[in-house]
């Protein structure tokens, strides 16, 4: 039936009649369903968020690791925010407390454990919400360090966007990510480059074989056809050289 809604007014409408019968595995499928659906101009009722909302914090404590990033990336495309700090204050909690646990016992190879792109996705829900979530960045940030050569493309920018966006602090996996992002370069989407290259800029994150590396691959992609989706070789200059971002920034 989540599968299945083609509104979050219907969505909800489902989970207001089956609430009762709802495990921690249907709430964060549909509050990922939620944020697929999300319409600018749709309206919703508070009411029934606000008791989805309840309810995934009172049983937030059997979701693994997946569960919460997948929940956390729903909840912030959907458009819940930092104005929410009822949901996403237990989120933070629960995700940080879960990558202490994967840390602490260095299980790299459990099935519960934060993977590249719940790490990714978790860092770009909470910065996407705009809440503060010190302990739960610093915690990502050590995890993916650990964890980078499993990166992919989009993991990567997803990852430098966030942490840039929500100022985090955190050279080591600026480094970490450089040297991934120059590994996968061929990978990466002209979105991938763009949002890399302005994450490293706006962090003021020292990468120059980066930002040269990125550039080449910018002319690449537009020889290749990508057209205007490429990013210009000249704005990823500007964006590394010191004086021009800072009039871009």
């Amino acid at each position: 039936m989540i599968t299945q809604a083609t509104s979050c007014s219907s969505l909800l409408a489902i989970y207001c009649r089956h609430n009762g019968e709802m495990d921690h595995i249907h709430l964060s499928a549909l509050w990922s369903r939620l944020g697929k659906l999300r319409g600018r101009d749709e309206v919703v009722c508070d009411a029934h968020v606000e008791q989805l909302v309840r309810q995934t914090v009172r049983v937030l404590g059997t979701f693994g690791s997946r569960l919460i990033a997948n929940t956390a990336h729903g909840a912030a495309k959907f458009g819940l925010g930092g104005k929410t700090p009822s949901l996403f204050g237990p989120l933070a909690e629960a995700a940080t407390r879960s990558i202490d646990g994967f840390l602490a016992a260095k299980a790299a190879s459990s099935i519960d454990s934060f993977n590249a792109q719940a790490v990714a996705n978790t860092a770009w829900a909470f910065a996407t919400a705009g809440h503060d979530a010190e302990s739960l960045f610093t915690a990502l940030a050590a995890t993916a360090a650990s964890s980078i050569d499993s990166f992919n493309a989009q993991d990567v920018a997803n990852t430098a966007w966030a942490f840039a966006t929500a100022c985090v602090s955190a050279s080591p996996l600026y480094a970490a990510l450089a040297r991934r992002a120059r590994d996968q370069l061929h990978t990466f989407q002209p979105l991938d480059l763009s949002m890399t290259a302005w994450a490293f800029a706006t962090a003021r994150e020292p990468a120059d074989d980066l930002f040269e590396a990125i550039a080449v691959a910018a002319v690449q992609q537009k020889d290749a056809g990508y057209g205007d989706t490429a990013p210009r070789q000249a704005d990823l200059c500007a964006w590394h050289n010191e004086d021009a971002r800072d009039e871009l920034l």
